[in-house]
């Protein structure tokens, strides 16, 4: 439920080769989708709801980290065909936190420079 729907002219497959060849360290690691967000009104105050579904980095980077026509075209056919531009792309869902220790000191994680998008 709540997954990214496939795209007749999906280049998945080719995008993730590519990405293979020239990082043999990447893998297609589960990841988070967000397929949806709406304000629900509890009476008592508003809450966000997340629709969320699954995806992976396989998909993330052959959709939303496509080239730029691309990612348009995407969007363009899901609004057409799904009335969702979502429909046919990743939307993987990064989650960061600031974690203050009990010394009021802050704990910082670096991102590999190994992957595929936004390293170091």
């Amino acid at each position: 439920r709540f997954r990214r729907l496939p795209h007749p002219q999906d280049a998945i497959d080719a995008s993730w080769r590519a990405a293979l060849e020239s990082n043999g360290r990447l893998f297609d690691g589960s990841k988070f989708r967000l397929a949806a967000l709406a304000c629900a009104d509890e009476g008592d105050g508003a809450r966000l709801v997340l629709r969320l579904g699954m995806t992976g980095y396989k998909e993330y980077l052959g959709t939303n980290q496509a080239p730029r026509e691309q990612r348009l075209r995407l969007a363009a056919d899901g609004e057409r065909l799904h009335g969702d531009a979502g429909a046919f792309l990743s939307n993987a869902l990064g989650c960061e936190t600031v974690l203050v220790t009990a010394d009021g000191q802050i704990a910082l994680l670096r991102r590999s420079s190994a992957v595929a998008t936004h390293g170091g």
